[in-house]
């Protein structure tokens, strides 16, 4: 995921890089890392942001998903 994919997302979701931090469980020094292209977004990070985004999920739908235990 580039650093404009990774701001594109959020942008979509409606966060900004603090709020993606908390959303994600990250450092937001992280965050912003990803935003400037400093380092690679993890390939698991750029795949579920590329599901919630695509789904048009709002964070807290998809925070809501992944707080479900599996049956």
């Amino acid at each position: 995921m580039s650093k404009n994919e990774y701001r594109a997302a959020l942008l979509i979701l409606g966060l900004s890089q603090r709020s993606a931090a908390k959303f994600l469980d990250i450092a937001e020094r992280t965050s912003r890392r990803y935003a400037l292209d400093e380092c690679p977004v993890p390939i698991l990070i750029a795949r579920f942001l590329r599901l919630v985004a695509r789904n048009k999920l709002t964070p807290q739908d998809a925070t809501a998903l992944t707080d479900d235990p599996l049956p």
